[in-house]
């Protein structure tokens, strides 16, 4: 078993799915004909924010359709889980047509599941999982023209933890079935590596906020953490500026929205290792000729996520190109204003 089906199995127990009455530990929602990002970046974040679920995993078809692929961290009866899904389809996406929206498990079929990920598909394109921030670049085509490769594929399955039995059920009043499914002792997995903290939360934070450690490997932990909603809005002296800053931006509005930063800011781009600009006048130049200049520039915060005085934002930016462009932008912050940024 490689790392990517260790993965699979970790998550979605799919090497079980050939019996049909076998309880599951995975719901899919696809939606498309034609693909809809919106309406199903729309449902990865409300699952989070409004039933306290662990961020999906995010798949495009390979055809004409996203999927969000749920993992829960304990069994449920097949008819329950068919349940929950369509639970989640009433209350999201009540007002798709139906044959845009398609589920798994199903009561009574077969499948449990829906073709593994990543696979080829007739016309040789693939589907595979993606990271959240790329998904918006599959809109149109989503599909990978090659073959994803099975370590990148593990790793963005690493990031996605199970929802917990408390926060599904919420959802939806589970009959008897699961329960008894759910106190049966679970099949043997392959345990997932498991972090040096208690709260792994917590354990990614201080990776993050340790100056000490390299940078690439503090914001891997910051993309982990970016894959479920922030525990807590932060301390104002740090999430302040970084707030207003994004207010100004969306109200175009150049002297709050510089005011906010250091007159020394610098701005990075990773890869690159020197910064795109550096100092107030060149920051403040750069945003009054390339940006608020665009009527329709905005920016929408998907996520915030803050460690010590290092804030980072999700974002969804429309007016700089025909399709939103998803972007990650991590915040230090220095005595109340902002010192230095990276664009992702």
């Amino acid at each position: 078993m490689n790392r990517l089906q260790q993965e699979c199995h970790r998550l979605f127990a799919a090497d079980t799915a050939h019996d049909p009455a076998a309880p599951v530990r995975a719901v899919v929602l696809e939606i498309g004909r034609p693909a809809d990002w919106a309406r199903t970046a729309a449902l990865w974040r409300a699952v989070q924010a409004e039933l306290g679920w662990a961020a999906p995993a995010i798949a495009v078809n390979g055809v004409d359709a996203f999927q969000l692929w749920f993992s829960f961290d304990a069994p449920l009866a097949v008819a329950d889980a068919a349940a929950m899904a369509q639970a989640l389809r009433a209350r999201f996406l009540a007002d798709l047509a139906p044959a845009r929206v398609r589920q798994w498990p199903v009561a009574g079929a077969a499948a449990r599941l829906p073709p593994a990920v990543p696979a080829e598909q007739p016309d040789g394109r693939w589907s595979a999982f993606v990271a959240a921030d790329l998904a918006p670049l599959f809109a149109e085509s989503p599909w990978l023209e090659i073959q994803p490769g099975d370590e990148a594929q593990a790793g963005l399955l690493a990031a996605v933890l199970p929802t917990k039995t408390a926060a599904r059920d919420a959802l939806l009043p589970l009959p008897a079935a699961t329960a008894a499914v759910a106190a049966a002792p679970a099949a043997a997995v392959v345990p997932a590596p498991q972090l040096p903290a208690a709260d792994p939360r917590q354990f990614l934070r201080a990776v993050m906020a340790d100056a000490a450690l390299p940078l690439a490997q503090r914001l891997d932990a910051a993309k982990a953490l970016l894959a479920a909603p922030a525990a807590d809005a932060g301390p104002a002296e740090v999430v302040g500026p970084v707030q207003r800053q994004l207010d100004a931006y969306n109200a175009h509005d150049l002297e709050r929205f510089v005011a906010e930063y250091h007159d020394d800011v610098q701005v990075f781009r990773p890869p690159a290792p020197a910064p795109v600009l550096a100092g107030k006048a060149a920051f403040a130049e750069h945003y009054a000729k390339n940006r608020f200049t665009i009527p329709t520039l905005h920016a929408a915060l998907l996520n915030r996520i803050v460690a010590g005085a290092v804030v980072v934002d999700h974002e969804l930016i429309t007016g700089l190109g025909e399709t939103p462009l998803a972007a990650a932008a991590v915040y230090a912050v220095d005595g109340g204003r902002i010192r230095t940024v990276w664009f992702f």
